[in-house]
């Protein structure tokens, strides 16, 4: 692409496809799993557990989104290690460069 983002659009939309929809998947999942199975500790357990399956699918996603719209690799770990998006910069490189899948 030809238009230049700003770091707050590259954050807003890491929040947006990452973050925000694990905080919903992780409670509504603790709060279904708490209805039904009435232990809160494994509740909690797996509502962590499908926000984590969560991440590594949208983490790529945003990942592949940021390169396809020439971000620098530098500049997305920047982004997102100060959003909570991403850890590591070997994480974009396995991502980008080796095409990694988002279960291994």
């Amino acid at each position: 692409m030809d238009k230049n983002l700003t770091d707050f659009q590259i954050a807003l939309r890491g929040q947006l496809l990452v973050n925000v929809p694990i905080i919903i998947i992780s409670l509504a999942s603790i709060f279904v799993l708490n209805t039904l199975i009435q232990n809160f500790n494994i509740s909690v357990l797996i509502g962590t557990l499908f926000g984590w399956f969560y991440w590594k699918f949208s983490a790529a996603k945003w990942i592949k989104w940021a390169d396809k719209n020439n971000v620098n690799h530098e500049r997305l770990y920047k982004i997102g290690k100060k959003g909570l998006l991403i850890w590591n910069r070997k994480y974009i490189t396995d991502v980008i460069e080796n095409n990694q899948k988002p279960w291994f």
